[in-house]
């Protein structure tokens, strides 16, 4: 964004006001009573600067932005004390050439972002690739994945993310999530909740579609899943900035995440029926139109959200509100009104039944799984019986169901190769072209030993 030369000088002196006004803690910490003064500063704005800085940063950008800029600024005046001070206190300060300086960091925005988080999928696809899947997704792996990001100098908490992509070995494959505008983890400003948002969308997608499934390990010791959020540089190479945490119940969905792809690597054809079509379902998603895509993405989050958690109760509500995303959308202009859960049930029975049984028997049933949400809602429950958990899975499956219906429709008519992704990996001459392009077979006899009855 840019600032009109008036505006800009306007801006300029006033944010040297609001910062001759600003306490700090701790020398480092803008105490939260300042806001106001920034809020107000935003308000003297044209309106369009207004929404680019909503739009790049949150309902509160000045603030958000200053205090962020103002700590890694002044880091090295760090004390461990609760005092208040004024900004204008600290020594080797000059407030004039600081407010220059923010000022000339806002009018950069919006910055690139890469959300990058690992995904167990290494077994199906090549040892390096970069592969763009439309709106700034992305599946890296491997020497073309580590061109992109180079180690940061001064890292951030949590810095052993900077080892995302190893060129050695069996490295992981990373699904990346592109992000414009201001990233701030602590304050949570609006681009680090879309980057979030989507990684579990995405996540969600991957599950529906079949390429991951959820299969827990009770023993695990639980830990927070770390995001690695890189910053692009000038020279346009990425640098890992910030460390985002999901919350224990997404933590626990991640960490129980297995790949369910069944590669067959005999040629370029047959990889693309058991592994590219995946691939090729979530680029068809980030390519359709933007309400496609983003009520399949919302509804793919909720189906994310509601894989774990302690109560069941929620999740069933969850679970629900994903399919109301993906089919509930109120009809419109003359047609019958209808209530949302008869509208619900027609669409999900239509667009999933194979024939007419089974369409009747969705009717049937999805009436009752209504029912059940609609006792949590209103009336409250303590738990879910016997029945009504069955009627949980049957639920997600119709989420499923749906998710992948919905993906058909956007493969309609389109005459993409699924195999197309190793374009830019093989030699289609060759006479063995997956040869040295993928991981070599996983042997469990090697790993585990071989079974025999005596061991029985």
């Amino acid at each position: 964004m840019q600032f009109k030369k008036a505006q800009r000088q306007r801006f300029v002196q006033g944010l040297r006001s609001v910062l001759d006004q600003t306490d700090m803690f701790a020398n480092i910490y803008v105490a939260e009573d300042c806001a106001p003064l920034f809020d107000g500063l935003v308000g003297r704005l044209e309106k369009a600067d207004q929404e680019a800085l909503a739009t790049f940063v949150s309902d509160r950008p000045l603030y958000q932005f200053v205090s962020e800029f103002l700590y890694n600024r002044l880091l090295s005046h760090h004390e461990r004390h609760p005092l208040r001070t004024p900004l204008s206190a600290l020594s080797g300060l000059d407030l004039d050439a600081l407010a220059e300086e923010i000022t000339v960091a806002i009018e950069s925005l919006p910055w690139s972002y890469a959300f990058a988080i690992g995904v167990p999928i290494g077994g199906g696809l090549p040892k390096s690739f970069v592969w763009l899947l439309g709106d700034g997704v992305a599946l890296v792996r491997g020497a073309k994945a580590a061109a992109l990001f180079r180690k940061n100098m001064t890292p951030p908490p949590q810095s052993k993310l900077l080892s995302l992509f190893p060129e050695t070995g069996q490295p992981p494959v990373h699904l990346l999530v592109g992000v414009q505008g201001f990233v701030n983890v602590h304050e949570g400003t609006r681009p680090y909740f879309l980057g979030m948002d989507r990684l579990k969308a995405l996540l969600g997608l991957m599950m529906a579609i079949r390429m991951v499934d959820y299969a827990p390990e009770w023993d695990r010791e639980e830990a927070s899943v770390r995001i690695g959020i890189c910053l692009r540089q000038p020279d346009g190479v990425y640098e890992h900035v910030e460390t985002g945490l999901f919350g224990r119940a997404d933590s626990n969905t991640v960490t129980g995440l297995i790949n369910n792809l069944s590669p067959d690597l005999t040629s370029p054809e047959t990889w693309g029926k058991t592994v590219g079509s995946h691939i090729s379902a979530i680029r068809r998603v980030m390519e359709a139109d933007q309400a496609t895509r983003d009520r399949i993405l919302l509804g793919a989050q909720w189906f994310f959200e509601s894989q774990s958690g302690d109560n069941d109760l929620l999740r069933f509500v969850q679970t629900m509100v994903c399919l109301e995303i993906l089919v509930g959308e109120e009809l419109k202009g003359d047609q019958p009104k209808l209530g949302i859960s008869e509208l619900i049930r027609n669409r999900v029975a239509y667009l999933i039944g194979r024939d007419m049984a089974e369409r009747n028997h969705i009717l049937e049933t999805f009436g009752a799984i209504y029912k059940v949400r609609s006792e949590i809602v209103h009336r409250g429950q303590a738990r879910l019986s016997k029945a009504e958990a069955d009627y949980h899975r049957t639920l997600r499956e119709y989420c499923v169901r749906v998710i992948q219906a919905e993906i058909a429709l956007l493969s309609a008519g389109d005459e993409w190769a699924d195999d197309f992704w190793l374009d830019d990996l093989l030699n289609r001459a060759a006479l063995d072209p997956m040869t040295d392009v993928f991981d070599p077979p996983i042997d469990l006899d090697a790993m585990f030993g071989a079974f025999s009855e005596d061991e029985a």
